[in-house]
């Protein structure tokens, strides 16, 4: 069991506790029980930047070319993808793949947005029409007017992220009364939309397992351990596949012609 101690008051219920899970996310402190693996920077960094319904209903060419659903746009090295939401807003993921190699060095905001300064991990004043052109200028230049403008109007809660991922089958000796789920257990990148779906499946696998054992004849430390090691041996196998195709979809997309081979991909003409 692990004890935990030291509530924020004396009305905590500090412990101890038979199961601790790990759904803390992508710096997961609960991960530090089971392994020594860290999150990877992917080699891409991407600007997320969103505009509101009123603002887009000042702007219909940005939203005709948005649509009403996903747009996704790509060449060697760089990606938009664009996406309308519910409540009539939209924002865009701007990527920029910054290393081929998984693994490498997170490049400043100052690099990245070809600033004269340093600022915070992070920060982007988008309201700074010169570092936004020198931005895409950079990046995007040769790109057609169309999503370069759209990219320009979005105007709110900009945020530079540089893209995580934990190494594809990435797993842990199994450990009695602590277990992970969602991206403390396998963080990916978006490129292939399977992150929160993955996340999901775990959390139903494990509520049933947890469910199996309190309603069953026989409890214990041994079948708690037990019922944790049917879990992860699932997860394992399920989430590595997951893995390895969002890999997949992320390298392509930011390789020369990745978008044919994308769209081979998806409308199962790739032969895989």
């Amino acid at each position: 069991m692990l004890d935990f101690i030291g509530g924020r008051n004396d009305d905590d219920e500090s412990g101890p506790y038979d199961l601790v899970l790990g759904a803390d996310g992508a710096w997961s402190r609960v991960r530090n029980l089971l392994t020594d693996v860290k999150p990877l920077y992917s080699g891409i960094t991407s600007l997320d930047v969103w505009i509101s319904a009123q603002g887009l209903e000042k702007r219909p060419d940005v939203a005709a070319f948005i649509g009403k659903g996903t747009c996704l746009i790509a060449s060697e090295g760089r990606s938009m993808a664009l996406q309308r939401h519910s409540d009539g807003s939209a924002r865009v993921y701007v990527f920029v793949q910054t290393n081929k190699e998984i693994g490498g060095e997170v490049p400043s905001a100052k690099a990245l947005l070809r600033l004269t300064e340093e600022v915070e991990d992070g920060e982007v004043d988008w309201a700074d029409e010169k570092m936004k052109r020198r931005f895409l200028d950079a990046h995007f230049g040769g790109w057609t007017r169309e999503p370069i403008d759209v990219v320009m109007a979005m105007t709110e809660q900009p945020i530079l992220r540089p893209l995580y991922m934990l190494p594809v089958g990435h797993k842990w000796e199994s450990r009695p009364g602590v277990s992970l789920l969602g991206d403390a257990a396998h963080l990916m990148t978006p490129f292939a939309g399977a992150g929160v779906n993955v996340g999901m499946m775990d959390a139903l696998e494990l509520a049933e397992g947890i469910v199996g054992y309190v309603n069953g004849n026989e409890k214990g430390a041994d079948k708690l351990a037990w019922m944790l090691r049917k879990y992860e041996e699932g997860m394992f196998e399920r989430s590595s596949k997951d893995a390895a195709s969002t890999e997949k979809m992320m390298v392509t997309t930011h390789e020369d012609g990745g978008m044919e081979r994308i769209r081979d991909i998806v409308t199962g003409k790739d032969g895989e």
